[in-house]
């Protein structure tokens, strides 16, 4: 709203921090389950990306969320400010585009058979290829 100070909505959303501790440290102390235990399979990724001598997406996001976590546990300890929720959501943004990546992954069937006719099937979470796979229809022999 025109007029209105910048600070006000902290006034009115205002949620008393435990413990006695500074709204900052709760912050940090917050965002732990979200990074080491939520962003795990990043961490994870990255680690055996690494030693494969590959950089992929797992890499960036790990970089991405290890850095910005590690800024704000620095900037928390000598006063500066509070950043620690930049990297969670950062988090938990790349972590909800994961789980919808894996449920539109999910959609199709995982088996089937083709009775009619051809098809070009996707066969990169069974074997890694990355092109579609002619399929020529089954024949069923009747013994």
């Amino acid at each position: 709203m025109p007029g209105m100070p910048r600070c006000r909505w902290r006034r009115w959303w205002h949620v008393p921090v435990p413990l006695g501790l500074r709204e900052d440290v709760w912050a940090l102390l917050l965002s732990l389950p979200v990074i080491f235990y939520s962003s795990w399979i990043f961490f994870d990724g990255a680690w055996r990306a690494l030693r494969a001598r590959a950089v992929d997406m797992m890499v960036l996001v790990a970089v991405a969320v290890g850095a910005g976590w590690l800024y704000s546990m620095y900037v928390t300890i000598t006063g500066g400010g509070m950043f620690c929720e930049a990297a969670t959501v950062l988090a938990a943004f790349v972590l909800l585009g994961h789980w919808f990546e894996m449920r539109a992954r999910g959609g199709a069937t995982d088996d089937g058979v083709v009775a009619d006719g051809e098809s070009e099937v996707d066969e990169s979470m069974v074997t890694g290829e990355s092109m579609p796979v002619h399929k020529p229809a089954l024949r069923w022999r009747r013994s």
